[in-house]
């Protein structure tokens, strides 16, 4: 498995080998989720799933690998369903609560976003990658809570942010620390 592959279980955990045809297609639509083309990966995403039992120690990995792709299309409902069947699967799967996480925070539920890095992170004390996620996040709750939502300047960027999103442009950051 290349680093890139190991490095996108991105967040956490072990990654399948690409020894099964399941973790090989896991593998693929790993390099097109990290290549942008997230719909691409969805299908190998897909049929990795179809192909894994409930009992198979992989499919938590495979399901929370699918929902970081749903969260990048906005498919906030599918990505969460995945992350909540992976965590009933395997309660230790990192990477389910990290997308979990990231789904809630696009939400702008940055609470609950928080919540899900904790109960990751007593899974997983030392793990400094979600210790950084869980200080952005808290950093973004405080930023959140500083600026009144009725405020001028708030406003002024809410329209912003869409005028962004009507040409096409994403900004994730900005849609989790201004949008309502």
């Amino acid at each position: 498995m290349s680093q890139n592959a190991v490095e996108s279980t991105l967040f956490g955990g072990e990654a399948p080998t690409a020894q099964s045809p399941q973790g090989a297609l896991n593998e693929e639509a790993v390099e097109l989720s990290l290549a942008g083309q997230h719909e691409a990966a969805l299908e190998k995403y897909n049929k990795a799933i179809a192909d894994t039992t409930d009992g198979d120690e992989k499919l938590p990995v495979f399901l929370a690998n699918r929902a970081h792709s749903l969260v990048s299309l906005e498919r906030l409902d599918e990505a969460i369903a995945d992350c909540v069947r992976a965590q009933a699967l395997d309660p230790k799967c990192i990477t389910a609560y990290v997308a979990h996480s990231k789904a809630y925070a696009y939400r702008n539920k940055l609470g609950q976003a928080l919540d899900l890095l904790r109960q990751a992170l007593s899974k997983e004390k030392e793990n400094p990658g979600l210790q950084q996620k869980i200080k952005v996040l808290e950093g973004e709750q405080q930023l959140e809570t500083m600026v009144p939502k009725n405020d001028p300047t708030r406003q002024q960027m809410n329209q912003y942010v869409d005028w962004l999103k009507g040409q096409g442009v994403e900004c994730p950051k900005l849609k989790v620390r201004m949008i309502d």
